[in-house]
């Protein structure tokens, strides 16, 4: 259900079988040149048994050369470790959490991020417009989970948003700063939202679950994927900006995983949000992958793309438990996104945890394209 029929051409000197036959010393060999290579040239097909097995060899070969990570600092009441730790929160069990926990966990997570903050040399070097009452400059600029967790819910809210505020502020200027500066200059040192988010996850598995369902010509849904998960995906990662070595691992950790299986046609919402939790429910998506929408590539979709349309797109389908309770204010629980804004434009919004349904309020006409710009 999850492969593709069709495996993607092997690079220069290479057949498939040999990838497929590599272990994590022959890769961790291998030049860096070589496994960049291999990366670019399986990432083309992201559903092929090569694909997982160049992305599963990069990703024991990272935790190999890391040092052990930083415990959470706060993990729930019958949460692990690893889902405390998760790039991005179940919002299954964010829902289950009691308001105390809630402020706990927010106040961890803010902890985390300083920490790794201080770790790559990245802590802003004045603190936000709020300091709570008795903190430190140096506690509002690198907080911990100690002082954070005292706060009332309130003040940690007030605190988070003008952290927020503050790094807009800061990489707004820093962008206008430098300007006049070199693009590679500019790039280097300004990273965009994509980059940074992913840089402060230690750079997960990242991407969208996708499910087919169309499945009426085989012809036209290769376009489409050539199209849409090939040309455009890689444009939009190649207009991305930051450290060289960062933006290379933003490319190398791209998912998607799809969702594929011919008694899925042109199934309805619901049903997709069933294959979706169940999916979950299993533990086959990745925290990067486990967002509130998965993408679904229905007949219209496919057309925008086959048919050479402007403006291509697939459809996000809200996957959070709150959607039914919302169709009542018109939220009909789906948009349609532009390809071209899949990675640059919706990803970082809702990792950032800015609702499905707030991105399809601000669009303006019934069955209009979201194309990043709201």
């Amino acid at each position: 259900m999850f492969a593709r029929a069709s495996p993607p051409s092997p690079p220069p000197g290479w057949t498939n079988q040999q990838i497929l036959d590599l272990d994590l010393e022959q890769f961790a060999q291998l030049s860096e040149e070589d496994r960049v290579l291999l990366r670019s040239s399986t990432r083309r097909d992201p559903y092929s048994p090569v694909y997982r097995k160049v992305n599963d060899l990069d990703v024991a070969l990272q935790t190999r050369n890391q040092r052990p990570p930083t415990p959470p600092s706060f993990i729930p009441p019958g949460w692990t470790e690893a889902q405390a730790s998760a790039a991005l929160p179940d919002f299954a069990l964010l829902d289950k959490l009691s308001p105390d926990d809630s402020r706990l966990w927010a106040a961890g997570t803010v902890a985390d991020s300083a920490i790794q903050a201080k770790k790559n040399g990245t802590l802003p070097s004045s603190p936000p417009a709020f300091v709570p009452a008795g903190w430190t400059t140096e506690q509002a600029i690198c907080p911990t989970f100690d002082v954070l967790s005292a706060l009332s819910y309130d003040d940690l809210t007030r605190f988070m948003q003008s952290q927020a505020q503050a790094a807009t502020a800061a990489a707004t200027a820093a962008a206008t700063t430098t300007a006049t500066d070199s693009n590679d200059s500019i790039s280097q040192s300004n990273p965009s939202p994509l980059v940074q988010i992913l840089q402060r996850a230690d750079f997960p598995p990242w991407g969208y679950v996708i499910v087919r369902t169309d499945y009426s010509s085989e012809a036209r849904w290769e376009k489409f994927t050539q199209r849409v998960l090939g040309e455009m995906c890689d444009a939009q990662l190649d207009e991305e900006t930051g450290d060289p070595a960062d933006v290379q691992r933003m490319k190398d950790t791209l998912e998607f995983k799809l969702i594929e299986d011919p008694r899925l046609e042109a199934v309805d919402d619901d049903e997709v949000r069933k294959h979706f939790r169940s999916m979950q429910d299993q533990g086959g998506i990745a925290a990067g992958l486990g967002l509130s929408i998965c993408l679904v590539a229905d007949k219209g979709a496919v057309d925008s793309a086959a048919d050479g349309s402007e403006m291509p797109y697939l459809v996000a389908v809200d996957v959070t438990e709150e959607v039914v309770e919302m169709g009542e204010y018109g939220y009909p629980g789906r948009f349609k996104v532009a390809a071209e804004s899949v990675l640059s434009g919706l990803y970082p919004k809702l990792e950032m945890v800015v609702s499905p349904g707030s991105l399809w309020a601000v669009i303006d006409e019934e069955g209009a394209v979201w194309n990043g710009d709201e």
